[in-house]
C-alpha cells in the first residue's frame, strides 16, 4: 500500500492563542481548512472575523510559543495514531488472503476514517465548536454591553438635555428678574459710565438701552443738587465698596424729576482694582410726596394744637403707668393755668395739680393708660390752694403711649347751667321755689311719710288786699311787697321746710315732717303774724294781711292732688271769713 495515499496533510491546521472573553479564558482555533470544509463554516467566519487578536511585544511572543506547542502536540498525536493504524492495517492485510487493490484501498480509507474520526472530533471539531459558541456568546455579551451603554448614554443625554433646559430656564428667569424687577439695577465703571442697566430703570428714565449703555454717565441722569452728593460719595464708594440709602433727584429724558434711593456694592478684580458697581435704585417719589404731606399735616396739626380753644396737656407715663409727667402744653392751657409751658414741661402732674388724685382725674389717667380706651370725665369741681374751677376732661391714649388730656374751664358754663336750673324751678321775682319744685318736693315728702308712717302738712297762703296796693302804688311796689313777704316767710320756717310762690300773691308752705296738726297751726300763726307787720318800702308804710289754709297728711288726704285741693279750700274759707286768719281743713268746708 502506498503511504502517500493515506497521509493526512496536517499543515492545514493552525493553533491560535487563548482569548480573554469577559471573565472566561478560552482557546479558540483559527484553522485553515480545505475549501470543502471552509464552505461549511462560511457562516461562522464573519462572526469570528469580528474578534481581533492583537499580539505585540512580549505577550505576542508568549502567545505564539503556546500556539506552537499546541500545534506540535496535535500533530504528534495525529501522526502517531496514523502510523499505528497504518502499521496494523499493513500487517492485517498481509496475513489476510489477497484482495483486490480497490477493496484494499476502500477498506484502508474506511478503517482509517473510522479510527481517526474520534481523534479529529476530540482534538479538532469539538474545541472548534466550543470556541465558536464562546465567540457567539461573547458577541452577544458585547452587544448587550453596547446596548446598555447606548441606553445609559441616551439616559445621560436626556438628563443633560433636561439639566440644560433647567439652566436655560433659570438663566431666563434670572434675566427676567433683573430686567423687570420692581427696582432699578445698573452698574457704573470707574469713570461713572453706565455699563449695565435694567429695563425698569430705563423705563423710569425714558431712554433706550442703546442710548445709555457705554455712552451715558450717571451724572447726566441726576440734577445739579444731587450731583454734589454723587461727587462726594463715588470716590469713597470705589475705595470702601458700599454706599447705603443715598437719595438722588433723577432727570427723565423729558426733563421731569423723580426721586430715587440708591444702594450699591463694588466689584473688584483679583488685584483689588475697582471694576464696576452693583447698584439698586428704588423710586421713592411717592414716599417723598407723602413725607411732604406729612410735614404739612404736622404743621397744620401743630397750628391747630396751639390755637385750640380747649386746653391740651400731653403727659409721659412712668413704666408702671402710675405717674405722669408733662411733655407739652398748648396756648389755651397756658392761659387757663396762668403758667408758661417751659415752667411745666418735665414736672409731675401731682406737683402742678396736688389735688388731682382726690379729684379722681389721676385714676382716669391710669385706667386709660392701661386699657387704651378713652374716657370722658364729666364736669366736676377742682380746687386747691392755687385754683378753684369747674372742669370737663377728655382723656386719650396716643399711639406712642402718651396720655393726652383735653379740658375746658366749665365754671361759667356750670354757673349758667345752675342758673337755668334755678330759673326752671324757682320764682324769678322772689327766688322761692316755683310750682314745679314745690309739688315735686310734696310728692317726695308724701312717699317718705308713707314709708316712715310720719305726718306732713301743706299750707296755702294768699295776701289780703294786695291787688289794691298793686293797682294804686304800681307793680314795682307790688313786687317789693312780694319779695319782702317771701323773706318773712323763709324766716318763719325750718331749713327742712319749703316755701314757694305759685303765682300772683299766692304762696305755698310745705312742712314735710310734723308731730301733730297743732305744729302746723303754730307755724301758720307765726307766718300770719310776720306778714301782718308793717312794710316800710320806698317811703311808704304799708299794712297787709294773709289768709292761710292747712291740709295735713294723712288726716286730710293720702294723695298729692287731694292735699292741694283741701289746703286751697281751707285758704278760701279763711279769706271768706274776713281774712287775716288760719283755717285747718274740715270736711264741711267742701259743702
Amino acid at each position: 500500500m502506498r503511504l502517500e495515499n493515506r497521509r493526512i496533510r496536517c499543515d492545514h491546521l493552525k493553533i491560535i492563542p487563548r482569548l480573554q472573553l469577559g471573565t472566561r479564558t478560552v482557546s479558540p482555533f483559527q484553522i485553515s481548512l480545505p475549501k470543502c470544509i471552509q464552505a461549511h463554516l462560511s457562516g461562522v467566519r464573519p462572526m469570528a472575523s469580528l474578534i481581533n487578536f492583537p499580539f505585540s511585544g512580549k505577550n505576542q511572543t508568549g502567545s505564539r510559543t503556546s500556539a506552537f506547542r499546541i500545534a506540535a502536540r496535535l500533530f504528534s498525536i495525529v501522526a502517531v495514531s496514523t502510523l499505528f493504524i497504518e502499521t496494523v492495517l499493513m500487517f492485517a492485510f498481509k496475513w489476510l488472503s489477497p484482495i483486490s487493490i480497490v477493496v484494499e484501498n476502500f477498506l484502508d480509507g474506511a478503517i482509517l476514517t473510522l479510527l481517526l474520526s474520534p481523534i479529529l472530533y476530540l482534538f479538532l471539531f469539538r474545541p472548534l465548536y466550543t470556541n465558536i459558541s464562546l465567540i457567539q456568546e461573547s458577541q452577544e455579551n458585547l452587544q448587550q454591553q453596547r446596548d446598555r451603554l447606548e441606553h445609559e448614554v441616551q439616559l445621560r443625554t436626556t438628563e443633560l438635555t433636561r439639566a440644560k433646559d433647567i439652566v436655560d430656564d433659570a438663566l431666563k428667569e434670572t434675566d427676567d428678574l433683573y430686567q423687570n424687577a420692581p427696582c432699578g439695577y445698573h452698574s457704573l465703571d470707574k469713570d461713572g459710565i453706565i455699563v449695565r442697566i435694567n429695563k425698569t430703570e430705563l423705563s423710569w428714565l425714558g431712554y433706550t438701552k442703546d442710548e445709555v449703555v457705554g455712552k451715558m454717565k450717571w451724572r447726566n441722569t441726576i440734577t445739579s443738587a444731587s450731583l454734589h452728593v454723587f461727587q462726594n460719595n463715588f470716590p469713597n464708594f470705589m475705595k470702601h465698596g458700599f454706599v447705603h440709602d443715598l437719595e438722588y433727584e433723577m432727570i427723565r429724558k423729558d426733563g421731569t424729576i423723580f426721586h430715587g434711593l440708591l444702594n450699591a456694592t463694588a466689584v473688584y478684580d483679583d488685584s483689588g482694582n475697582f471694576l464696576m458697581s452693583r447698584s439698586t435704585v428704588f423710586d421713592i417719589t411717592q414716599r417723598k410726596l407723602t413725607e411732604a404731606m406729612l410735614r404739612e399735616s404736622e404743621a397744620r396739626l401743630k397750628e391747630m394744637f396751639e390755637n385750640l380753644s380747649s386746653a391740651v396737656a400731653v403727659y409721659q407715663a412712668s413704666p408702671n403707668g402710675q405717674d405722669f409727667t408733662f411733655i407739652t402744653f398748648n396756648r389755651a392751657a397756658e392761659r387757663l393755668e396762668k403758667m408758661r409751658r417751659e415752667d411745666l414741661i418735665g414736672k409731675n402732674v401731682l406737683d402742678v395739680f396736688p389735688r388731682i388724685a382726690e379729684h379722681g382725674l389721676l385714676d382716669i389717667f391710669r385706667r386709660v393708660w392701661k386699657s387704651g380706651v378713652a374716657e370722658h370725665f364729666p364736669i366736676s369741681m377742682y380746687q386747691d390752694g392755687r385754683i378753684s374751677r369747674w372742669c370737663e376732661n377728655y382723656v386719650y391714649k396716643l399711639p406712642n403711649g402718651e396720655i393726652a388730656s383735653i379740658y375746658d374751664d366749665a365754671t361759667k358754663e356750670k354757673q349758667d347751667e345752675e342758673q337755668m336750673h334755678h330759673l326752671a324751678y324757682h320764682d324769678v321775682l322772689t327766688g322761692l321755689p316755683n310750682r314745679i319744685l314745690i309739688f315735686d318736693r310734696l310728692r317726695r315728702a308724701l312717699l317718705k311719710a308713707k314709708r316712715d308712717g310720719s305726718k306732713s302738712a301743706l299750707m296755702f297762703l294768699d295776701l289780703d288786699k294786695f291787688k289794691l296796693i298793686n293797682d294804686t302804688l304800681g307793680h314795682d311796689m307790688g313786687d317789693m311787697i312780694l319779695r319782702e313777704t317771701a323773706k318773712r316767710l323763709r324766716d318763719c320756717i325750718r331749713e327742712s321746710d319749703t316755701v314757694a310762690r305759685i303765682g300772683g300773691d299766692e304762696f305755698v308752705v310745705l312742712l314735710p315732717t310734723i308731730n301733730a296738726e297743732l305744729d302746723a297751726m303754730r307755724v301758720a300763726e307765726k307766718i300770719r303774724h310776720a306778714v301782718h307787720q308793717p312794710f316800710e318800702l320806698a317811703g311808704h308804710s304799708l299794712h297787709i294781711s294773709s289768709s292761710i289754709g292747712i291740709a295735713a297728711y294723712p288726716s286730710h288726704g293720702n294723695e298729692e292732688k287731694q292735699l292741694v285741693k283741701n289746703a286751697d279750700i281751707a285758704m278760701y274759707y279763711a279769706k271768706k271769713t274776713g281774712g287775716n286768719n288760719v283755717k285747718i281743713y274740715q270736711p264741711d268746708y267742701s259743702e
